[in-house]
């Protein structure tokens, strides 16, 4: 990620909005996220990797969803097998960045390999930062959870994300 080397999100119930700490080695900007954006984001984003997804294109129509719902998976997967792998975050001090701001906008740019976030608060506080395909299906899924985790009931609004969250349960063994 450009500049940005840990995404820290988290809700705060006394304010009711999800924290976004953009960390990186200088630095801290925070943005706070309120339920209508949190659930802007959530659908663009989740329209974004529909239509750019080059796998789903070439699905046959009644695979679409499937195709979709497997490559959230896999990415999330993919995450938890390298978590083993993964390096803990620094515990060295960061200087303080501006107050909170709350986002006001976000900018998306598809490039070849990545996609270019640019995260626009209400006072002018910004961060931009790049992500491939799979950590944006990341982004989405902590996003999803934290608004679902906060009770602001958004689960059903993109049919897809709905699916690839809900538990898969084996088939009984026959007997």
């Amino acid at each position: 990620m450009a500049g940005t080397s840990t995404i820290r999100m988290g809700y705060i119930e006394a304010e009711d909005r999800l924290l976004v700490e953009f960390i990186d080695a200088e630095s801290k900007v925070t943005l706070l996220f309120t339920r209508r954006v949190t659930r802007r984001v959530i659908r663009g984003i989740a329209q974004l990797l529909a239509r750019s997804s080059r796998a789903m294109a070439h699905a046959a129509v009644e695979h679409k969803t499937e195709v979709l719902v497997i490559e959230h998976q896999s990415a999330l997967q993919s995450v938890a097998a390298a978590g083993a792998n993964s390096a803990a975050p620094s515990d060295s001090p960061v200087a303080p960045g501006p107050p909170p701001d709350l986002l006001g906008k976000l900018d998306v740019r598809t490039m070849p390999r990545f996609f270019r976030l640019s995260f626009h608060g209400c006072a002018g506080v910004s961060r931009v930062i790049d992500v491939t395909r799979p950590d944006l299906h990341r982004l989405l899924a902590t996003l999803h959870r934290l608004a679902r985790l906060a009770g602001w009931n958004i689960e059903g609004e993109v049919g897809w994300l709905a699916e690839a969250e809900a538990p898969i349960i084996p088939p009984a063994a026959a007997s």
